[in-house]
């Protein structure tokens, strides 16, 4: 919510911070040290992913509305 609406530079939106430093570094790089471990991606990722397109402006409606 605060790089959407209330960061004076914005440099990334949320949506592109959760896929760049969630999902491309910390996720994959798990995988990619781990996956001889048996190590497998989270299952609903794909799930978070997609939810990210609207998670900020719901959170930040929510709470402007109370």
């Amino acid at each position: 919510m605060i790089p959407d609406y209330f960061a004076r530079k914005k440099a990334l939106p949320m949506q592109q911070m959760f896929q760049r430093y969630i999902v491309d570094n910390f996720v994959a790089g798990l995988i990619e040290d781990l996956g001889e471990f048996g190590l497998q991606p989270p299952r609903f990722l794909d799930d978070a992913v997609r939810e990210m397109e609207d998670a900020g402006h719901s959170l930040f409606r929510t709470l402007f509305h109370y």
